[in-house]
């Protein structure tokens, strides 16, 4: 097992924001968790996503992968399936 530096940042009720490293694995494990009420995927978007992956073009934003209190992927789930391919 590799180690990750994190870093936390918490906010005034008690949610929290963090930097990790996504790998293919951890996206996975991420997307069991994925609720249905979440809009469908979308191909064109993901393609893009693993050629700026694939091209190293893929840049960090201040877009995060969210979840809610109960551990559930509500944001994120286009991002984290180009991640897996």
């Amino acid at each position: 097992m590799t180690s990750v530096q994190r870093n936390t940042a918490t906010g005034p009720n008690g949610e929290t924001a963090e930097w990790v490293h996504v790998s293919p694995r951890r996206a996975e494990q991420w997307l069991t968790r994925n609720i249905d009420t979440n809009r469908n995927l979308k191909k064109q978007r993901i393609a893009g996503y693993v050629r700026d992956i694939a091209a190293g073009e893929w840049h960090v934003t201040g877009e995060a992968i969210k979840f809610d209190v109960g551990g559930n992927l509500i944001d994120g789930q286009n991002r984290l399936t180009a991640i897996t391919q």
